[in-house]
């Protein structure tokens, strides 16, 4: 596993361009991880001085890196030494990420199904009158009475596949509130 790790707010928690105080359960968890085989980039917008001053702040409490802010040798290697701007890694630690939610069964979530059917259902429209919705003034997009039974059917099917458990997509009509989370 590749773990790409954010310094400022994460690994520091202190204020750019100071570093510190450290992050000790990050730090921690990372030391742990690269005892069991796991690389570790340092991924950060810091740049010059401010960088160096990271990297040798992180040595202190023991890390250290495989790379900074660059892909590793062999991902380098696996595409032809062609390098991107965009770091590769299996994780990304970034104080500023959506928090991960371990999901056991490996099925979707009910967000994640409410999402993926409303996907469908847009790309449907799109299909259906040759444009994306538009937003009103209120920056809101209105789906109501341009969900047809085969966009529905469509997402059911999506959904089943994902969750064994769906077994209907709910919906409301145009008179009908909207259903609370």
């Amino acid at each position: 596993m590749i773990i790409a790790v954010d310094f400022d707010g994460t690994l520091s928690l202190g204020t750019w361009p100071d570093v510190g105080p450290a992050n000790k359960p990050v730090i921690d968890a990372l030391l742990e991880r690269q005892k069991s085989g796991d690389k570790v980039i340092l991924w950060t917008c810091r740049s010059g001085d401010e960088l160096s001053a990271a990297v040798a702040w992180c040595r202190i409490y023991g890390l250290k890196f495989d790379a900074v802010n660059a892909n590793l040798p062999e991902v380098l290697e696996s595409w032809g030494y062609k390098d991107t701007r965009k770091i590769f890694a299996n994780e990304y630690w970034d104080d500023k990420s959506a928090p991960y939610e371990e999901n056991p069964s490996g099925q979707m979530t009910d967000r994640e199904l409410r999402a993926a059917a409303t996907g469908i259902i847009v790309y449907n429209y799109i299909i259906q009158n040759g444009v994306p919705p538009s937003p009103d003034e209120e920056d809101t997009v209105e789906l109501r009475g341009t969900i047809n039974d085969a966009a529905m059917e469509m997402a059911l099917r999506f959904c089943s596949t994902m969750n064994p458990d769906a077994t209907e997509v709910e919906w409301y009509a145009d008179d009908e509130e909207e259903p609370d989370d």
